[in-house]
């Protein structure tokens, strides 16, 4: 591969970067029944709001005998700090006889933020199929145009051959974005019975730019001034992006804010039953307690007189007795006397 540097049109990108040709596969192997491969794939990578830009590219070229597979390959990765601007390949190439010619361009432009697509020319199949036979090309589209975006499949293939020999298409999709200019498979393959087998296409992927958040403080802070509008409008996006566990804390929130008198009141009745009920609980309490307390006493006193009852009731019986005693002893007769 030969690569050539360009100078890069228009504004200078934030990021530097070197603007870069892929030149391969031109002016090679013209000796009858070879084959040429050659494929470029560029993912280009622009930044609308900071201006960088930079590609990851993929080289391949391989080589072979006609009608068969490919005997070997290159495969080169560039690095970023290319970008690449244009493809020339497979010019001029594989012109003996019975040759086969196969390229191919893909470029896939990833664009962050947005960006205005120019318009996609294309310049194609125009002097080719020639020397004999009928239907020998299939091109789409069959388009002449000066400084076309594409210029692919010119004069190629006028050595005559089968029909069907020259299959060229261009897939612009919907315009490109970053402009890269495409030229190949042109002044080629013009042995007798060589075939062409080339495309081209572009494909546009945009992301949304992250929106950054804005600037917090005050102008005497250093920082930028707010205004109350700004407050206010930031107040009601950062409300509009509430999660649900936000929405239902400030919902708690303001339940607990707003309690009305009623609720209140109501509130305050069951406190009051309650102390009530407590007071008179503990009332309870201390009146069971209370008679406990009494009963044990008065059995105390109870057993206590029992006790002494007893004790007079003994003394008692212990007094009749000695009063019996010395009753019985005084109602005794007298001894009688002798007489004389």
């Amino acid at each position: 591969m030969v690569a050539g540097f360009v100078l890069a049109q228009g504004a200078t990108p934030a990021t530097a970067a070197t603007p870069l040709v892929i030149s391969q596969c031109n002016y090679d192997s013209n000796t009858p029944g070879l084959l040429i491969s050659c494929d470029v794939t560029v993912n280009n990578y622009f930044n609308s709001a900071t201006g960088a830009m930079s590609s990851s590219t993929v080289v391949k070229a391989c080589r072979g005998a006609a009608n068969t597979a490919p005997s070997s390959c290159t495969v080169s990765t560039l690095p970023a700090t290319f970008v690449v601007t244009s493809v020339n390949q497979c010019n001029n190439s594989v012109n003996g006889g019975g040759s086969t010619l196969a390229c191919s361009v893909t470029i896939v432009n990833n664009i962050t933020g947005t960006i205005g697509l120019s318009g996609f020319s294309v310049n194609q199949c125009i002097g080719t199929g020639g020397g004999g036979g009928t239907s020998t090309t299939i091109c789409n589209p069959i388009a002449s145009t000066t400084s076309a975006t594409v210029t692919q499949c010119n004069g190629s293939a006028n050595g005559g051959g089968g029909d069907g020999r020259v299959i060229c298409t261009v897939n612009p999709g919907d315009g490109s974005a970053l402009p890269v200019g495409i030229t190949q498979c042109n002044g080629s393959a013009n042995g007798g019975g060589s075939t062409v087998t080339c495309s081209s296409s572009v494909r546009n992927i945009f992301t949304a730019a992250a929106v950054a958040p804005p600037a917090r403080g005050s102008a005497g802070s250093g920082g930028t001034a707010t205004s109350s509008a700004q407050v206010a409008t930031g107040a009601s996006l950062a409300s509009s992006k509430l999660t649900s566990d936000d929405r239902a804390f400030g919902e708690i929130a303001a339940s607990h804010a707003t309690v009305s008198s009623a609720t209140l009141r109501s509130e305050r009745a069951l406190e009051h039953a309650a102390a009530v009920e407590a007071a008179a609980a503990a009332a309870a309490a201390a009146s069971r307690a209370a008679v406990l307390a009494f009963t044990g006493a008065n059995a105390t006193v109870a057993v206590a007189l029992a006790l002494l009852t007893a004790l007079a009731g003994t003394v008692l019986v212990l007094l009749s007795a000695v009063r019996r005693r010395l009753a019985a002893r005084s109602n005794r007769p007298a001894p009688r006397t002798a007489r004389a």
